[in-house]
C-alpha cells in the first residue's frame, strides 16, 4: 500500500475560507488605525526635532530657532548658519500640522537659548492630526523652561 501524504482539496478550501474571514475582519481595523499612527509619528518627529534643538542650543552655546509653516506642513530648524527644513506630509502622508501657538508674535516661531530656556520667555503648543478628521490629535507642548512633551 502507498503512503499518501498531503492535503485534500476540501482541507485547502477550508483553510482559504478561514484566511478570507480573518482578513475581512483585520483589514478594516488596520485601515482605520493608520491615520492615528501617522499623526503619532508626525508628532514624535516634531517632538524629537524640538528636543534636539534644545539640546544642541545648550551644547553648542548658540540659539536654535524653529519656525512652523502650517500652510505647507513644514517647519525649519536653524542655528543661524545651518537650516534644516522638515516636511511632515512627506514623512507621514495623511498627517498635518493643525495649529501652532506660542502666544506672543510671531506665534509660529520659538527659539531655544544656550541656557535651554525659550526666548521671550515663550511657551505654547503644536497640534498635529490626521488630515480630514479632528480625531487622534497629538499636542506637543513647550514650556517656558524649555521642557518639551507630547500629550
Amino acid at each position: 500500500m502507498k503512503n499518501k501524504s498531503g492535503f485534500t482539496l476540501l482541507e485547502l478550501m477550508i483553510v482559504i475560507a478561514i484566511i478570507g474571514i480573518l482578513s475581512a475582519i483585520a483589514v478594516p481595523n488596520y485601515l482605520s488605525a493608520r491615520p492615528k499612527h501617522r499623526a503619532q509619528g508626525a508628532a514624535r518627529q516634531v517632538f524629537t526635532k524640538l528636543y534636539l534643538a534644545k539640546m544642541k542650543a545648550a551644547s553648542e552655546n548658540t540659539t536654535y530657532t524653529i519656525t512652523f509653516n502650517t500652510g505647507n506642513e513644514t517647519f525649519t530648524v536653524s542655528d543661524g548658519s545651518n537650516t534644516e527644513t522638515i516636511n511632515i506630509s512627506n514623512s507621514f502622508p495623511g498627517a498635518e500640522i493643525e495649529s501652532v501657538d506660542f502666544g506672543t508674535a510671531p506665534t509660529n516661531v520659538i527659539s531655544f537659548l544656550p541656557t535651554g530656556l525659550t526666548d521671550g520667555p515663550k511657551s505654547g503648543e503644536i497640534v498635529v492630526k490626521p488630515i480630514n478628521t479632528t480625531d487622534h490629535r497629538q499636542t506637543i507642548n513647550v514650556s517656558i523652561t524649555g521642557h518639551v512633551s507630547i500629550d
